[in-house]
């Protein structure tokens, strides 16, 4: 798989993340609580969509 790019909007409660690849391709869009537990499993779920390959990140807070 391509690489790809992930971008976060963190906040207090809740945070929403866009992972793109080369194309522009919308990978995953998805808001996620402010929970350590689940903020793990977001960033697992974009290590697998990178298939290996990189991820390059962007927050913004």
């Amino acid at each position: 798989m391509p690489k790809i790019w992930a971008g976060i909007d963190a906040g207090k409660r809740e945070h929403h993340c866009v992972v793109i690849d080369e194309a522009g391709k919308k990978l995953l869009s998805e808001r996620v609580e402010n929970d350590e537990s689940v903020l793990l499993e977001l960033i697992a779920s974009v290590v697998d969509l990178a298939d290996g390959e990189p991820v390059t990140w962007a927050t913004d807070f």
